[in-house]
C-alpha cells in the first residue's frame, strides 16, 4: 500500500505591513545610498574649487610680484659691475643671458628667480653674470627690420645700453621688464622709455640724446647677431661657462655643477 505523500506547507501570503515595512526599508535604503553619492559628488566639487581658488591666488600673487623689481638698487650697489655685466672679474663661473625685454619668461627671471640668484652666487664672488640683449620677438615673431624704430624689443634693448652708460642699467633692467604687458602693445615706445627714465631717476637729457640719436643701435644688431650665431632660438637663453641652458628651469643645478669642477 502506498501511503499518500503530506503535501509540503504553503508560506503565508506576507501582510500588508509587513511588505509596506519592507517596500519602507528598501525607500530608507535607496535614500541613505543617494545621499550618499550626493555627499562624495559635493566633497569633489569642493576639492576642485579649493584647488581652483588656490590656483587663482598663486597665479595673481605672481601677476603682482611681476609688476614689482626685486632687485633693490642698494643691494646692486654693493656689488662690482661695469655696463650690463654684474658680478667679481674673478667669479670662478660666467653666466651670459640672451633675452627680449617683451618676452614674458624673461620678466619672470629677472623679477622672481635672479635677484635671489644674484644674492647667492654674484654678490659671494662665484658668478659673474653679463646680459645681452636678443629683439627676437620684434625681429623674428614680429618679422619687423631691426632698424625699424617701432620695433619695440629693439628700443628697450638700445635704451639699456643707454641706462648702462649712465651705471645704472641693472636698476634700469629691472624697471623695463616690470613694465611689461605684452608683445609690441607700445610699452617699449621711444615716448614711454624716456618716461622710464625719469622713474628710474636717470639723466633723462643724456638718456634722450641717446636714444633719438640711436647711439647703441649697432650696438644691439651686434648682440642679435653674436645670439643668432650661438644657436639661441627662444629667450631665454643662458650660457653658463659656455654651456648652453635654454630656459631657466635648470640654471642653477648647471652653476652649481660648474663650481663643483664639472
Amino acid at each position: 500500500m502506498t501511503t499518500p505523500s503530506t503535501p509540503s506547507p504553503r508560506k503565508k501570503p506576507a501582510s500588508p505591513d509587513r511588505r509596506s515595512r519592507r517596500q519602507a526599508r528598501a525607500e530608507e535604503e535607496a535614500k541613505r545610498k543617494r545621499q550618499k553619492r550626493l555627499m562624495t559628488l559635493l566633497a569633489a566639487v569642493l576639492v576642485v574649487a579649493v584647488a581652483g581658488v588656490t590656483v587663482f591666488a598663486i597665479i595673481n600673487s605672481r601677476d603682482e610680484s611681476k609688476n614689482t623689481p626685486l632687485a633693490s638698487p642698494m643691494a646692486l650697489d654693493q656689488i662690482p659691475r661695469s655696463g650690463m655685466t654684474i658680478g667679481a672679474t674673478d667669479a670662478p663661473v660666467t653666466v651670459i643671458e640672451y633675452a627680449d625685454f617683451q618676452c614674458p619668461y624673461c620678466a619672470n627671471f629677472a623679477l622672481q628667480l635672479e635677484p635671489e640668484l644674484i644674492q647667492n652666487y654674484v654678490a659671494t664672488g662665484k658668478v659673474r653674470f653679463e646680459f645681452q640683449p636678443l629683439p627676437i620677438i620684434s625681429v623674428d615673431l614680429k618679422g619687423k627690420q631691426i632698424t625699424d624704430p617701432s620695433a619695440e624689443s629693439v628700443l628697450a634693448s638700445e635704451a639699456g645700453f643707454c641706462a648702462a652708460d649712465q651705471n645704472t642699467f641693472w636698476e634700469f633692467y629691472s624697471l623695463l621688464f616690470s613694465k611689461q604687458t605684452g608683445e609690441e602693445v607700445g610699452d617699449f615706445t621711444l615716448e614711454k622709455l624716456i618716461g622710464y627714465a625719469k622713474e628710474g631717476g636717470l639723466d633723462v637729457d643724456a638718456f634722450t640724446t641717446c636714444m633719438t640719436n640711436r647711439t647703441h643701435l649697432q650696438d644691439v644688431v651686434d648682440s642679435y647677431q653674436r645670439g643668432k650665431a650661438a644657436g639661441v632660438t627662444g629667450t631665454p637663453t643662458f650660457f653658463v661657462n659656455g654651456t648652453k641652458v635654454l630656459g631657466y628651469g635648470q640654471l642653477e643645478q648647471t652653476i652649481q655643477d660648474k663650481l663643483n669642477g664639472g
